[in-house]
């Protein structure tokens, strides 16, 4: 009886443990490509999401990723980003709008403490897509 006592605590505890999104966007974006990679993010949930992203480095250690900029190591946090994802809806966004100051580029990951959050990546010349 205690053993099935505490396998119901155990999946009570399980049950309650809070959802989380977790995303990775590998493509590692040079920062002469920072205006043509773009990322959106919908949530399906009734309510807002605060979802965190990080740019990380994606060049081998210590390479000079441009004259006049800082090295830049692989793994390394370049920059980081909070956007609140309305309810119901969608944010799209290109690197150089999540992280504005980057000079270095990177890999992105992105995180949420709610559940059901989509995103993905696209790559596009999108000044020339702009109706005028």
């Amino acid at each position: 009886m205690k053993a099935i006592s505490t396998l119901l605590a155990l999946l009570g505890f399980v049950a309650t443990a809070p959802a989380q999104t977790t995303m990775n966007f590998p493509l590692g974006v040079s920062p002469d490509s920072i205006n043509y990679v773009g990322y959106a993010f919908v949530n399906p949930n009734a309510a807002d999401v605060t979802l965190a992203l990080t740019a990380y480095c994606s060049r081998a250690g210590g390479e000079t990723v441009q004259p006049g900029h800082p090295t830049c190591d692989q793994g390394v946090v370049n920059d980081s980003a909070t956007i609140i994802v309305p309810a119901r809806g969608q944010v799209a966004r290109l690197f150089s709008q999540l992280f504005p100051g980057s000079t270095q580029g990177g890999w992105v990951h992105a995180e949420t403490d709610a559940s059901g959050l989509v995103g993905f990546l696209v790559v596009g010349d999108f000044p020339l897509c702009q109706h005028r």
